[in-house]
């Protein structure tokens, strides 16, 4: 299958004229950006926005449920002061667009969705759709670029690690994250789900378990920086010495996405699948001029 294509926004010639833009535009608006949402609620950055923002939003007429509309569309109505217009234009001009969707054979993705069934009971609606569609995009990736081994970095209670190693994907894993109690919590998982692979329900689905797929998936502890990203190939040789490699991160926070980025770029990695969050979070260490 092919893997998803990411195209530049119009008006983008190559992806430095892009990085420049975003540059740009993250001067004149840093503070939203800037503003966490647990904070934004405590702290009082209501007051920062500009005060014809608040007046459109507090205004009695204001229909919340037009924030939907403006995420998908980047539409405002005509009342919206011209600063928040200029807002979204800017943010929608940057907006990176997705192609080529792999198509699936509707038989192999009931199967596929039957098969998720072991993996996703346990999570949050949210967390299965992050998993189930990130799960498949890291397996068509490494189809592609004929990678043997995946290091999840971040990978926490191992949700999108054990989907990778035990459904039909069966990719060997590495499972990285800096917390003994996650990798304990991740350990305790993946024996349930094993235990749950072998049985009856699974067998009379058509599953069938081997002790191969339990070598499949190894967890370690390791914390990783900015300092120490080569770490992440030195795990990865340990792991399958002769082995092309790739990295994938599901919500990898603030520091850890670059870090990743920087691994990928430092080393003999093929590819890499990652999801950042907590933006706020990175640490800007870049010098004025550099893109």
């Amino acid at each position: 299958m092919a893997a998803v294509e990411i195209q530049l926004p119009e008006g983008f010639a190559t992806v430095a004229e892009y990085a420049a833009e975003i540059k740009h535009v993250y001067k004149q608006y840093a503070h939203l950006p800037n503003m966490h949402i647990v904070d934004f609620f405590v702290t009082g950055f209501w007051q920062t926005l500009p005060r014809e923002w608040q007046e459109y939003f507090e205004a009695s007429d204001f229909e919340l449920s037009s924030l939907l509309s403006l995420a998908s569309t980047g539409q405002l109505d005509q009342r919206a002061p011209e600063s928040l217009h200029s807002y979204v234009r800017a943010m929608f001009h940057l907006r990176l667009n997705y192609h080529g969707s792999p198509p699936t054979d509707q038989i192999e993705k009931e199967n596929h969705q039957q098969e998720l069934w072991y993996f996703l009971d346990s999570m949050s609606p949210k967390k299965k759709i992050e998993v189930a569609e990130l799960s498949q995009l890291v397996a068509n990736v490494a189809s592609e670029s004929k990678c043997s081994l995946v290091v999840d970095v971040g990978a926490g209670q191992g949700y999108l690690s054990r989907v990778l190693a035990y459904s039909s994907t069966g990719l060997p894993v590495l499972a990285v994250d800096s917390s003994p109690k996650q990798q304990r919590g991740a350990e305790s998982m993946q024996r349930r789900t094993i235990k749950r692979l072998q049985g009856p329900r699974a067998a009379a689905n058509g599953f069938k378990w081997d002790s191969e797929r339990a070598a499949r998936l190894e967890h370690t502890v390791m914390h990783v920086s900015l300092d120490n990203a080569s770490q992440l190939a030195e795990a990865a040789h340990a792991t399958a010495p002769d082995a092309r490699w790739m990295m994938c991160g599901l919500h990898a926070c603030g520091d850890l996405s670059s870090a990743v980025l920087k691994a990928f770029a430092e080393s003999d990695a093929t590819a890499v699948v990652l999801v950042p969050c907590c933006y706020n979070h990175i640490s800007e260490t870049s010098q004025e001029g550099s893109v």
